[in-house]
């Protein structure tokens, strides 16, 4: 049976645990709705398909306007167009057409979703907490250092979430491969899950958690 943890760790930026952090009676421990979140992550991902696939039908091809041959006597079977689709160069029967892949959610369901891919992610020990990175300059390196001190490392893809804007620390991180940055009011289902970490960053944790379900 595999272990539910209820539990985050905040660490300095040096790499220091300074505390595991227990989230039970918050928002963040509890059931995970997994057809929730699937819902949710099929609505973002259908938001982002353009729809503009398209293919030509045999209205819309090049030629037709006479028959190819005669009806009877030659043998062969019978044809009315080289625009029919079974032909080579007609066109396509059935084929994609441009269309709107979107559909409605109720804005309910898609913030408590964000809470429970959160809780998703507590449960199997991937979101952690950083006291800050103490960053006094724009440095990559300094940065990926911080990251690297508390297990996060290339190739995981970290979601690095702060509580308002840190121009330093996100131009810091923005060159680092696989790291993603976002503000807590920000989060999305599809972006929590599609990450090995979310770390969050000062006091966004605790906006998370008084923000509720």
């Amino acid at each position: 049976m595999e272990t539910v943890v209820n539990t985050v760790k905040i660490y300095s930026s040096a790499g220091e645990c300074l505390e595991t952090r227990s989230l039970e009676g918050t928002p963040l421990a509890g059931e995970v709705d997994k057809g929730l979140l699937h819902q949710i992550v099929r609505w973002q991902r259908a938001g982002r398909r353009a729809g503009t696939h398209s293919v030509k039908t045999r209205a819309e091809v090049a030629g037709g306007g006479i028959k190819p041959w005669k009806q009877k006597g030659t043998g062969r079977a019978r044809s009315g167009s080289n625009t029919s689709p079974v032909w080579v160069g007609g066109g396509i029967a059935h084929g994609p057409r441009p269309r709107d892949y979107s559909f409605d959610v109720n804005r309910k369901q898609r913030q408590l979703a964000v809470t429970h891919a959160l809780r998703s992610r507590v449960q199997v020990g991937a979101v952690s907490g950083l006291q800050g990175f103490d960053l006094s300059a724009i440095k990559t390196a300094a940065a990926a250092k911080v990251l690297t001190s508390i297990g996060l490392t290339a190739p995981s893809k970290v979601l690095v979430v702060f509580s308002g804007r840190d121009d330093i620390a996100e131009k810091s991180l923005r060159n680092i491969p696989g790291i993603q940055v976002c503000s807590e009011d920000n989060l999305n289902v599809y972006d929590v899950m599609h990450t090995s970490a979310v770390l969050f960053v000062g006091d966004a944790l605790d906006k998370r958690i008084a923000r509720g379900s």
